[in-house]
């Protein structure tokens, strides 16, 4: 209750984000495998959310440490997982694109 008072928008948010309007959002975890194109790249030169449309509120690193709200300038590194918000069709595409594999002969990373 004590929310409400305090933070009205936050709670008028949560209220339509969990409305039966936005039902087919999702919280998802997107591994990123060591073959991924993105390794090296960071948020913003990746282009996930304008290729995807989805929200990556996290990055969890290899080494265990969260980045939470990560900036453009966040590196993608083999082995993070992605903590993103989005519509299931979203998140799929996201996870095709950061799971995408060198074709037969390029370059993998293991």
């Amino acid at each position: 209750m004590a929310q409400a008072i305090l933070r009205p928008n936050v709670v008028d948010f949560i209220e339509i984000a969990t409305g039966s309007d936005y039902l087919d959002l999702q919280m998802e975890e997107i591994f990123i495998p060591v073959h991924s194109p993105f390794i090296g790249q960071n948020l913003k030169d990746a282009g996930l959310r304008r290729d995807t449309g989805v929200i990556i509120v996290g990055i969890k690193k290899a080494s265990g440490r969260m980045v939470f709200n990560p900036g453009g300038s966040s590196d993608l590194e083999a082995r993070d997982t992605l903590i993103v918000l989005g519509q299931p069709s979203e998140i799929v595409k996201l996870e095709n694109l950061i799971s995408f594999s060198a074709p037969a002969g390029g370059t993998t990373q293991n």
